[in-house]
């Protein structure tokens, strides 16, 4: 019987140990190396570690360096070669990436062959939980390379989701069901059917094979600025991502990125998303966790969601705000009709056809005055406290329900109603329960009056993440549309390229945004004293980007002791 390997210890807990020192080590070497980098580059980086290693062992285990065959140096050899291309290349990626998304990608085979070889179910579990935390903690390596001044305290987010496209053959529904025990399936089983123009792109197996495309879904919540007049003062980057098959539970997958990015320290204002989450999704998957982590919500409605959407005591919910039932039927509708016009004028213009979009500005203003206004924040049991828009102090409308005259000219309400509910009859405010009406009021609340100058300036920031996706998808960005370019198996692989992927566009965009910061502030001192705007480098590559940036500095203040 084969007894126990030399020096094995009984318990795992001392080789563990060692295995996470040595990972301490060489990512401590891997971030002194980087800032060596502008004097000795990165092979001379090197050059070094594999020197001083080699003395330092050389001194410290005396190996026997006689009796060897020549077949046994030429192994030393190549294994000396094979080292020095495995450091040379690790410390050139170093020169162009972030330190934590270079060892996030180091990461990515280990954990691909371990769910590649997982047949335990537990151990498929954990490995995908670790694939989506690893494939999130590579977007997050990348957010640290935007200067702290131009991070904005809270974001904006827009969440959307976009196919990824598949080089493998898709098995339709009938045909799937219709399949005999020897005959094959897609080579990518895991993948769907993509359907553009349904609200989720599921797809129930009543569409044609031409109007479908076999891809995976990628999920991206994109943050920017929280202000939309100062969208610009950031660089749009990804937050968090998932991967999954198309139109797979869309308000949970949605969560889970939304509850990973808090997780990871971020905080979130507000968030924007098409009519598949917003309200397309289950209240229990997002909109109540929306609701509970106070951010605003903006959205759009189908056709058949405008007017009167919930109701509560006596309040009606139309087009996502609250307002006295005694609205005027043409205020009820005028959401739909705003959303008819503006398709109209939409579709002319798409046409090159001429269009003037109607102003709906003073309908608008008017719908306004029958609105209840929040009192105060909602409070722990989520009841937020509304005031009859005809309530003092701030009234906006006069109603013979309130026993006092108004203070100066105030719009009569009509139509009083005749069995008026308690936010009619309360003297001060009534209590909003979070889940009115049966979620309903959670479903359809939205935070800006629909159609308004203010909700389209909120709202119209989604079509950036559209911008997002190009970039990752376009010809000019990382081509992840193309599928011949990932022709690997299996969902994890997919994912982690995505994921790579989603990180170049991040850097991408990190590295343009700094440069032009860094150009504008040096052409206008240039400007003040005179001199003639600062020649360009066309040059990449983080060494080239931190040689660049010394430089930058040195003309910054030079410009500066000529101006003073």
């Amino acid at each position: 019987m084969t007894g126990p390997r030399a020096g094995a210890s009984a318990s795992p807990a001392p080789a563990v140990m060692l295995v996470v020192a040595g990972l301490v080590c060489q990512e401590v070497g891997a971030s002194i190396a980087v800032l060596l980098f502008p004097e000795a580059g990165p092979l001379g980086m090197v050059l070094l570690r594999l020197g001083f290693s080699a003395l330092i062992l050389l001194a410290v285990t005396r190996p026997r360096l006689g009796g060897h065959s020549r077949r046994d140096w030429g192994a030393v050899g190549v294994f000396g070669f094979v080292l020095a291309a495995m450091n040379g290349l690790f410390y050139l990626a170093l020169e162009r990436l972030p330190l934590g998304v270079t060892v996030t990608i180091e990461v990515l085979g280990p954990l691909a062959l371990a769910i590649a070889t997982g047949r335990r179910v537990w151990s498929l579990v954990w490995a995908a939980l670790a694939r989506d935390q690893l494939a999130n903690a590579l977007i997050e390596a990348t957010l640290p390379e935007l200067p702290e001044a131009y991070r904005p305290a809270a974001y904006t987010v827009a969440f959307d989701a976009t196919p990824l496209p598949e080089f493998a053959r898709g098995v339709g529904r009938s045909r799937k069901n219709a399949l005999g025990p020897n005959e094959k399936l897609s080579s990518e089983p895991e993948a769907g059917f993509y359907v553009r123009h349904t609200e989720d792109h599921a797809d129930d197996g009543s569409q044609p094979m031409t109007k479908v495309k076999y891809a995976f879904e990628l999920d991206i919540l994109v943050g920017m600025h929280p202000d939309p007049h100062r969208t610009k003062e950031t660089p749009m980057l990804a937050l968090g991502i998932a991967h999954h098959k198309p139109g797979e539970m869309p308000g949970a997958n949605a969560l889970k990125v939304l509850e990973g990015t808090l997780k990871r320290g971020h905080v979130i204002k507000e968030y924007i998303a098409d009519r598949a989450y917003l309200p397309g999704a289950k209240v229990e998957d997002l909109h109540r966790h929306l609701f509970d982590h106070g951010i605003a919500v903006v959205m759009d409605y189908k056709r058949n969601e405008f007017g009167i959407q919930a109701q509560h005591e006596g309040m009606i919910l139309v087009d996502g705000r609250w307002y006295s039932p005694s609205m005027l039927e043409e205020l009820r509708n005028l959401g739909a009709e705003w959303a008819a016009a503006r398709e109209r004028h939409d579709s002319l213009i798409s046409r090159g056809k001429p269009s003037t979009m109607p102003d709906f500005t003073d309908r608008f203003e008017l719908r306004a005055m029958y609105e209840f206004r929040p009192k105060e924040k909602p409070d722990k049991l989520g009841n937020t406290p509304m005031v009859c828009p005809a309530a003092r102090p701030n009234s906006t409308v006069w109603c013979p329900l309130k026993a006092f005259l108004p203070a100066g000219a105030k719009f009569p309400i009509q139509g009083v109603p005749v069995s008026p509910g308690k936010a009619c009859t309360n003297k001060s405010s009534i209590a909003l329960p979070r889940d009115a009406d049966g979620g309903r009021a959670l479903k359809y609340r939205q935070d800006f009056a629909y159609g308004t100058r203010e909700w389209q300036l909120h709202y119209g920031r989604r079509n950036l993440v559209e911008s997002f996706n190009w970039s990752i998808k376009g010809e000019s960005g990382i081509n992840l549309h193309v599928a011949s370019n990932r022709r690997v198996r299996g969902a994890t692989s997919k994912y982690l390229f995505a994921a790579v992927g989603v990180a170049v566009a991040n850097l991408g965009k990190i590295q343009k945004f700094v440069h032009q910061k860094e150009r504008d502030e040096i052409d206008e001192v240039l400007e003040k004293v005179g001199m003639a705007p600062m020649v360009r480098s066309g040059k990449s590559g983080r060494y080239h980007q931190l040689v660049h940036r010394r430089r930058v500095e040195a003309q910054i203040r030079e410009a500066h002791e000529l101006a003073s």
